[in-house]
């Protein structure tokens, strides 16, 4: 099965979980701004940090034009008060008819924007569980 992993990460706690979760389950890492051809993937991940309550300008941008029907993918989130970016990337992919798999994110807490020092280490393993679980599940199928 060939997976990416694209991301769009500002202070970097996005790339370090995206790419913590690319080496994990053995797929590729994109940054958004660099794409794949999606065609050649069979399941993908996107992330992004919340802004605003949303993911980043250039992830909704990336999902707005691409076509995502009856892909399988899998969404996580980097946020620090609540998930309302993670349920706003839930309805861009349902829009867009995308096939949700699972969805992910950081635990709240306003910490995460006041210390550079996150993902901290169960942050990255409630990451990679998810991932891990989001294979598994396709397998499966």
């Amino acid at each position: 099965m060939k997976i990416a992993v694209i991301y769009s990460s500002i202070t970097g706690n996005t790339k370090k979980i995206a790419k913590a979760i690319a080496q994990e389950i053995g797929a590729d890492l994109f940054p958004v701004k660099s794409p794949p051809k999606l065609q050649d993937y069979d399941l993908i991940f996107l992330g992004s940090g919340t802004y605003g309550n949303r993911p980043h300008q250039s992830l909704i941008s990336f999902i707005k034009k691409t076509n995502l029907s009856a892909k399988k993918v899998a969404g996580f989130m980097t946020y620090a008060s609540n998930r309302k970016g993670l349920d706003f990337l839930e309805a861009l992919l349902l829009d867009k008819k995308a096939k949700i798999i699972g969805l992910w994110g950081t635990t709240s807490r306003i910490i995460f924007i006041l210390k550079r020092s996150h993902p901290d280490k169960s942050e990255l393993s409630s990451a990679l569980i998810f991932a891990k679980n989001i294979v598994q599940k396709i397998k499966k199928s």
